[in-house]
């Protein structure tokens, strides 16, 4: 038998990118080298280094390349773009917030920008 999800409990589960079809969709195809060169970097680099400024820098980098896909118009534009919204989150949440500014940044107000900053913050 097939488990349902409660009701309830439908629009969290709506919301969780890792039980995503789309999670790592593509990743060593498109990714692959990038994750290579990334691991290249983080061997010369302290865990100090490599926590601290390093992965800052990561998020601020995916922030800004999702921007630019989204002023190319890939997530859609005007209504169609409402439809959509785009992060750029880490698991587990970093916890101060930041993941709920970068939606803020990263998406036109819209009802389903609001429904996500509330199941996820």
């Amino acid at each position: 038998m097939e488990q349902q999800i409660p009701d309830e409990e439908k629009s969290w589960w709506k919301w969780d990118s890792t039980d995503s079809p789309y999670a790592d969709y593509g990743y060593d195809e498109f990714f692959g080298k990038v994750s290579e060169l990334l691991d290249k970097r983080a061997e010369e680099l302290s865990d100090d280094e490599l926590y601290g400024n390093e992965w800052a820098a990561r998020i601020d980098s995916m922030e800004e390349a999702m921007k630019r896909l989204d002023g190319l118009g890939l997530f859609g534009a005007g209504k169609e773009r409402e439809c959509v919204v785009i992060n750029v989150e880490q698991v587990p949440p970093d916890g101060d917030g930041s993941e709920y500014d970068r939606a803020l940044r990263l998406n036109p107000s819209s009802a389903l920008l609001s429904e996500y900053l509330e199941l996820c913050e």
